[in-house]
C-alpha cells in the first residue's frame, strides 16, 4: 500500500499482557504470533492501511482517513475474537489518533505517534480508543452496529493534559472495561508536562525495572540531562503498581536540608503530631503502605534527603523512592541510575541516522513548537546535526537553542555556538531559575563544589578529549590541590556528574563534555591560571610522546595505542606551542610525534607549520633541532622529496657531530642515513649508487650500535637499492630475509609488514610465486591489523600487479580500491624509519 502523508490517522496495537505470555508459554506463542500477524497485516491493508512499523507483537500503521482506521480495527478485533488460539487468550488493545505526519526517510516521527502509542496504553485487550482529534475527522457514519462513545478526559500517561478519549463499540465486541489506565485513575500528583517525552524509551524501561527491584533508585546526570522528565515519565508508567499512590516532592525551591521532611509530609497531607518526630509521623504513615515517592533535585539538599531516605528504608517495607540528583544520596540500599545525554549522530551518519537520533528527535520537536513550519530537510538536517554534537546531546541546552529558530536558521545557530553561553540564554519564565540559562544550569553544580573542587574542576579544562588520573595528578596540582588529593577530588567531579568516566577493561580515562570545559575554561581565566596550566600541559604531553617514541621502537601496537587515546591533547600541545612560539617545545615535539604522523599519514594542517619552525630556531638545542629535522624529512617525504632531502641532510650534518656522545643504543644518525637514502634515491631521477653509500653507512653503524630496529630497515633498503642496480637476485633476498628476521623477533609490525612486502616481491621475480605471493598477503594483513597505511598501499599495489598479470582482475581491481581513500599519503617503495 502506499505510504498516506499530510495528516494521517494512526492505530497503533499491541498483544496484552505478552511478556507474560512469553515466559509462560513460548512455543504457542510462536504459533500465535504468526497468526496475531496475519490477522492484523491482512486488515490493515484490506482497509487502505500502510504497516510503518512493527515490534514483537505491536504494529503501527497509517490510514489516510480516519473512518478507514476505526473500520479496520472493529474487523481486526473481529477475526483476533474469533480466532483459535488453543490454551491460551490472546487479546489486543489499540489506540487511534489523527495528526499531521512527520515523514523523514521514509518513516513517520512527531508527536502525533506519542499520543497514539500513549492512548493504546491506556487501553485493555480487546479495546480500541480514540482521540477526540479522530473523532473529529471522521467523514460520514459507520455501519449499523458500530459507534464511538465518549469516555469523557483523561490524562494520559505521557503527563501532557487531558485528552477526550472515546470508546469504539460495537454488537459483536465487549463493550464493558475497568477504568482506563490513565494517569487518573490512580492516586498521583504527577505534574502536567509541557513538552512530549523524547528518546528516552529504552532508559525509562531500564529505570522502571531498577524500581521494581530496589527501594531508593537515584537518576545521575549532568544539570539540564533531562533526570526530572525521564524520573516522571518512569513513575507514571508504574503508577498501576502503586495501589497507594505515587507523589512526586519537588526539592528544588528549598533551601535548607531540614526542610525536606517536612515537604515528603505536605505532599502526604500529613501534619505534626505533637511529641512525635515527624519522620516517624511520616514513617508510620507509610508503613504498611505501597508508594512511590518521587524525590526531585535532591543535589544542593543531600542530608536532608539521606535522613528521609534512610529512615523510610528501614522503617516500611513496600515505599519505594526514586530520585534525581546531579550526585548519588549515598545512603546504604541505594541504586544509581547515570543518565547520559543524548546520543547524537556521527560526523559520517546517513541521513536516516540523523533523523533517528534522540538529539536531533528532541531537537526537531522543540523546534516545530516554535516554528510550526520547521522541518528537517536537505537544507536543515547537515546543521541540526552539528548543533546536537556541539551541544553534546544535552537536553536543555537542545532546548535552548531550538528556542531560537524563531529568529534565526539552524546554519545560523551552530555557527554561534563558539559562545554558547551568550546565545542559549532564553529560558521560559516559569523555568527554575537555574534552567532558563545553559549557564545558570552549570553554574548551580559549580557553586555546590567545595573551593578545591572548584579549582580541579577549572584546570581540567586545558585538557582535550580524554585524559587519564596520572595526567592530572601532574597537571591540576599545585595551590591548594596535592597530587594525593586529585584522584578524590576527580571520584568527587564523576559522581556529580560533572565528569564523564570512560572504563575499557582495566583502563578508565576521563573527559569533560565540550560545554562543561567551555564553562570551566572561562572560570580557569577567572583565576588567572590558564598560562600556567597550558605550559604544564604542553611540558607533560611532549614528555608523554617522547616516551611514546621510544616504545614504538619495540611495541608499536602499545605505542600507536597510547598516541591515539592522547591525539587531540597532543593536536592542542602542538597549537599551543605555536601560538606561544615556543620552538623548542615544538621541536621536542615533532621529533616525538613523526612516527605516529608517517605511519597513520595525518600531519595537521598538512605540514605546512614546518618549515616556519625551522626558519626561527636558530637558538634551539642542536640535538633537538636534528631530532626534529630527521621527523620533519620523514613526514616530508609524503609531499615532496626535495624538501624531505635538505631536511635529512642538515640532520646528518649535525648528528655526525653529535654521534660520539651516543656511544651505544639507538642511533639517530643510522635513522637519519636511512631515511636521507631514500631521499637520495626517490628525488628527480634519483642517484641510487649515492643512495646505496648512505644506506650500507646506516647498517653499518647500526649493526656497530647494536641498533636492530635501523639495521633492519637499512637491509631493506639495499635489497631494493641492490635490485634497482642490476644486482643479484639471490643477494638481495638474503638482505631481506635477514631484515624479516629481525623484525619478526620485535614488536614492530609495521616495518616486518615492509620486510615481508619486499622478500614477496622478490619470490616472486625469483619465480618462487607461491611463497611470494603468500607474504605479499601476510604483509596486507599485517599493515590492515595494524593501521600501517605506507604498507598497505605499497603492498596492495604489489600484489595487484601480481594478480593482474595471472589473470585475477576482480581481485586485483578490490585491493586497489580498498586502499583507494588512503593514497594522501604517496607511496615509497623504501623503508621510512620515522
Amino acid at each position: 500500500m502506499d505510504r498516506p502523508s499530510g495528516t494521517v490517522t494512526f492505530v497503533f496495537t499491541d498483544i496484552e499482557g505478552s511478556t507474560r505470555l512469553w515466559e509462560e508459554y513460548p512455543t504457542a506463542m510462536q504459533s500465535c504470533l504468526a497468526l496475531h500477524d496475519g490477522i492484523m497485516r491482512s486488515t490493515i491493508e484490506r482497509h487502505g492501511g500502510y504497516v510503518f512499523s512493527t515490534a514483537g507483537d505491536a504494529f503501527a500503521a497509517a490510514f489516510a482517513r480516519a473512518g478507514d482506521a476505526i473500520l479496520a480495527a472493529v474487523e481486526a478485533q473481529r477475526m483476533l475474537g474469533s480466532a483459535d488460539w488453543g490454551d491460551l487468550s490472546v487479546r489486543v488493545r489499540m489506540g487511534v489518533h489523527t495528526g499531521e505526519a512527520e515523514e523523514r526517510a521514509g518513516d513517520f516521527f512527531g508527536p502525533a505517534l506519542n499520543r497514539g502509542a500513549r492512548l493504546m496504553a491506556a487501553a485493555y485487550g480487546g479495546q480500541v480508543l480514540v482521540s477526540l482529534a479522530t473523532e473529529q475527522v471522521v467523514v460520514g457514519g459507520f455501519p449499523d452496529g458500530v459507534s464511538l462513545v465518549d469516555l469523557g478526559e483523561h490524562r494520559l500517561k505521557d503527563l501532557s493534559r487531558p485528552e477526550r478519549i472515546f470508546q469504539v463499540c460495537s454488537t459483536d465486541l465487549p463493550s464493558v472495561f475497568a477504568p482506563l489506565r490513565t494517569v487518573d485513575a490512580t492516586l498521583n500528583n504527577l505534574p502536567i508536562q509541557p513538552t512530549s517525552f523524547v528518546g528516552r524509551d529504552q532508559e525509562r524501561a531500564e529505570l522502571e525495572k531498577l524500581v521494581r527491584g530496589a527501594r531508593l533508585v537515584t537518576v545521575t546526570g549532568v544539570g539540564g540531562g533531562g533526570k526530572t522528565r525521564l524520573t516522571l515519565q518512569a513513575a507514571a508508567e508504574l503508577l498501576d503498581e502503586f495501589p497507594d499512590g505515587v507523589w512526586f516532592v519537588d526539592l528544588a525551591p528549598l533551601d535548607d536540608p531540614a526542610l525536606v521532611a517536612p515537604a515528603v509530609a505536605a505532599v502526604l497531607g500529613l501534619r505534626e503530631v505533637v511529641g512525635q518526630p515527624l519522620l516517624d509521623t511520616v514513617g508510620l504513615h507509610l508503613e504498611s503502605r505501597r508508594t512511590l515517592l518521587v524525590l526531585d533535585n535532591c543535589e544542593h539538599l543531600l542530608d536532608g534527603v539521606a535522613a528521609v531516605a534512610g529512615h523510610l528504608l528501614a522503617h516500611t517495607v513496600e515505599v519505594r523512592m526514586l530520585a534525581s540528583s546531579r550526585e548519588p544520596i549515598r545512603v546504604r540500599g541505594e541504586v544509581t541510575y547515570p543518565l547520559l545525554t543524548l546520543p547524537t549522530p556521527e560526523l559520517d551518519a546517513g541521513q536516516g541516522e540523523i533523523i533517528r537520533a534522540p538529539a536531533v528527535r528532541l531537537f526537531a520537536e522543540r523546534g516545530a513548537a516554535v516554528r510550526p513550519d520547521f522541518r528537517l530537510t536537505a537544507d536543515t538536517i547537515a546543521p541540526v546535526a552539528e548543533i546536537c554534537r556541539l551541544l553534546d546531546g544535552i537536553p536543555l541546552a537542545l532546548e535552548l537553542a531550538a528556542a531560537r529558530l524563531g529568529v534565526m536558521s539552524p546554519a545560523q545557530i551552530a555557527a554561534r555556538l563558539d559562545d554558547r553561553f551568550r546565545l542559549l540564554t532564553s529560558g521560559h519564565r516559569d523555568d527554575l531559575a537555574h534552567h532558563r540559562t545553559l549557564e545558570a544550569t552549570i553554574d548551580w553544580s559549580y557553586q555546590l563544589l567545595p573551593e578545591t573542587g572548584q579549582n580541579l574542576f577549572g584546570r581540567l579544562s586545558v585538557f582535550r578529549g580524554g585524559f587519564d588520573l596520572e595526567a592530572a595528578e601532574v597537571i591540576c596540582v599545585g595551590g591548594d590541590i596535592e597530587p594525593f588529593a586529585v584522584a578524590d577530588l576527580l571520584f568527587d567531579l564523576v559522581d556529580r556528574s560533572l565528569v564523564v568516566a570512560d572504563q575499557t577493561g582495566d583502563t578508565v580515562r576521563y573527559r569533560l563534555l565540550e560545554t562543561l570545559r567551555q564553562f570551566t575554561d572561562r572560570k580557569l581565566v577567572e583565576t588567572g591560571e590558564k598560562g600556567q596550566l597550558q605550559r604544564k600541559h604542553a611540558t607533560y604531553y611532549i614528555e608523554r610522546a617522547e616516551s611514546f617514541e621510544v616504545l614504538g621502537r619495540s611495541d608499536e601496537d602499545t605505542a600507536f595505542g597510547a598516541y591515539e587515546r592522547d591525539y587531540e591533547n597532543l593536536i592542542a600541545t602542538l597549537e599551543w606551542c605555536l601560538d606561544q612560539d615556543e620552538t623548542d617545545l615544538a621541536m621536542r615535539f615533532l621529533a616525538a610525534v613523526g612516527i605516529y604522523w608517517f605511519s597513520r599519514g595525518n600531519v595537521p594542517k598538512g605540514g605546512a607549520w614546518i618549515k616556519g619552525l625551522f626558519d626561527t630556531s636558530a637558538s634551539v638545542a642542536s640535538a633537538i633541532r636534528a631530532r626534529a629535522l630527521v621527523a620533519a624529512g620523514v613526514v616530508s617525504f609524503a609531499k615532496d622529496f626535495g624538501t624531505a632531502r635538505a631536511y635529512l641532510e642538515e640532520a646528518v650534518q649535525m648528528l655526525r657531530q653529535l654521534e660520539e656522545q651516543n656511544p651505544s643504543g639507538f642511533s639517530w644518525l643510522a635513522r637519519a642515513l636511512c631515511n636521507l637514502g631514500v631521499a637520495v634515491a626517490s628525488e628527480g631521477s634519483g642517484d641510487l649508487v649515492g643512495a646505496r653509500r648512505l644506506t650500507e653507512e646506516a647498517r653499518d653503524l647500526a649493526h656497530r650500535k647494536e641498533d636492530s630496529t635501523s639495521e633492519g630497515i637499512a637491509l631493506m633498503n639495499l635489497s631494493i637499492l641492490t635490485l634497482e642496480l642490476g644486482g643479484d637476485l639471490d643477494e638481495a633476498a638474503g638482505m631481506a630475509r635477514r631484515a624479516t628476521d629481525l623484525f619478526r623477533h620485535s614488536g614492530m609490525h609495521s616495518r616486518l609488514a615492509e620486510s615481508l612486502s619486499e622478500l614477496g616481491e622478490i619470490e616472486v621475480r625469483r619465480g618462487n610465486s607461491k611463497e611470494g605471493e603468500a607474504l605479499l598477503r601476510e604483509s596486507i594483513r599485517l599493515s590492515t591489523d595494524h593501521h600501517y597505511r605506507p604498507g598497505q598501499i605499497d603492498t596492495s599495489h604489489r600484489l595487484a600487479r601480481w594478480l593482474t598479470s595471472q589473470g585475477a582482475h576482480a581481485e586485483a581491481n578490490q585491493l586497489l580500491a580498498n586502499v583507494l581513500p588512503l593514497l594522501e599519503q604517496a607511496p615509497t617503495h623504501y623503508a621510512v624509519e620515522a
